[in-house]
């Protein structure tokens, strides 16, 4: 499940924050 959630993020992150979308990823686990 876990891993399935990192790439629904993933996609999500990229589409809007373009190349930060691993930063971002990391920033939202982190919360």
């Amino acid at each position: 499940d876990h891993i399935e959630n990192l790439q629904l993020l993933c996609g999500h992150c990229n589409s809007v924050k373009g190349d930060r979308g691993q930063e971002y990823l990391l920033a939202k686990l982190a919360e």
